[in-house]
């Protein structure tokens, strides 16, 4: 239930569970791919960008928004709104997107969260979208603040710590 949701700062304390690995299929199905891929994703952005330097720039994080409460307590209902370049089973959808021009639009248009992919392949997202959308809504000064949501395969808890800095309220 919303009532159960919980913080970052419970989530990120906690472990994400990593399951036994699946026997590969053959072929691979487009979800094993994505997430070998984002297995690989995750390795190289370690190398770049450490986990200590991204608790260094959370803790210069306003805090996050609760985004349970902000979707059960705007009326009529809460909207979730999503910014998606492309998709495995569609193509591209809007390659060319202005991430946080798009953000603003959404939410003028009475979006209470809005949602970022961040998989760089098949959804053509990135965490520069979800960094530039948190500051446009920021700038705006909207009240209530819009809560960002970064949508991702998420297979580490280093993506949270990523998403955190570059400013999701969730993931």
């Amino acid at each position: 239930s919303i009532a159960d949701c919980e913080t970052w700062q419970q989530r990120i304390k906690t472990p994400i569970p990593i399951p036994m690995p699946i026997p590969p299929r053959d072929p691979p199905s487009i979800l094993d791919k994505i997430v070998a891929q984002r297995h690989i994703d995750v390795a190289e952005a370690k190398r770049h960008v450490s986990a200590e330097s991204l608790r260094a720039r959370i803790a210069d994080c306003k805090p996050a928004s609760d985004f349970c409460k902000a979707l059960s307590s705007a009326a009529p209902m809460g909207v979730l709104a999503e910014m998606k370049r492309a998709s495995p089973s569609k193509g591209d959808i809007a390659p060319d997107i202005d991430a946080p021009q798009q953000a603003l639009a959404y939410a003028l248009a009475g979006a209470c969260t809005v949602s970022v992919l961040t998989e760089p392949k098949w959804f053509k997202g990135s965490l520069d979208d979800l960094q530039g959308v948190r500051s446009a809504l920021e700038d705006a000064g909207l009240s209530p603040r819009v809560c960002v949501l970064r949508k991702d395969f998420l297979i580490d808890d280093y993506q949270l710590l990523e998403a955190r800095a570059h400013g999701a309220d969730t993931a």
